[in-house]
């Protein structure tokens, strides 16, 4: 009986890692996607924005106040439902991510441990080695780029078209 038992594992074992490693390939697609489909979305936005605020800066003309103040009050509303949909899509794409890196710890533990120490190292500004057939590659992170994360520089941004429109709407409204 015991017999039978270990041939079933051992029958088992390569079908639970391919379907461990279609579930990682799976999560690291969607992480893929998601990251696609969120810059996409930004870039969207920052061109709608871009319209609305160039509309508002060719519009100063005392008959045109009621337009201006109205696209303003467009863009700030913009830039709040822009905000939402930027966290709402960073949470899926996190999400997505840290799947994948769970997969890949409890089933492949030697390679995601390598990947996840290297990544650890290159975030940090640490020159990284990647070796190749025909030679060793080292990269790292110029500090610059360490200097504030993706996601944070993209609800700056955001922020910045809010800071925008305010100050459209106080031109606006002082300039009566």
């Amino acid at each position: 009986m015991t017999d039978n038992n270990e041939q079933k594992k051992t029958e088992s074992t390569p079908f639970c890692e391919q379907k461990a490693l279609n579930a990682y390939q799976s999560a690291m697609h969607m992480w893929s996607h998601t990251g696609q489909v969120l810059w996409s979305k930004f870039n969207a936005m920052l061109v709608a924005q871009s319209i609305i605020v160039a509309s508002v800066l060719f519009s100063f003309k005392p008959e045109l106040t009621y337009l201006r103040m109205g696209l303003s009050f467009i863009g700030l509303l913009l830039c709040i439902v822009w905000g939402m949909i930027t966290a709402r899509g960073n949470s899926f794409h996190v999400y997505y991510f840290l799947s994948a890196r769970e997969l890949a710890e409890q089933h492949f533990p030697t390679e995601a441990q390598f990947l996840g120490e290297r990544g650890q190292f290159f975030s940090e500004g640490a020159s990284v080695k990647i070796k190749r057939a025909d030679n060793k590659v080292s990269r790292r992170i110029r500090s610059f780029g360490r200097f504030l994360s993706t996601e944070k520089l993209s609800y700056i941004v955001i922020v910045l078209f809010g800071i925008i429109h305010l100050i459209l709407i106080s031109f606006t409204v002082w300039s009566k």
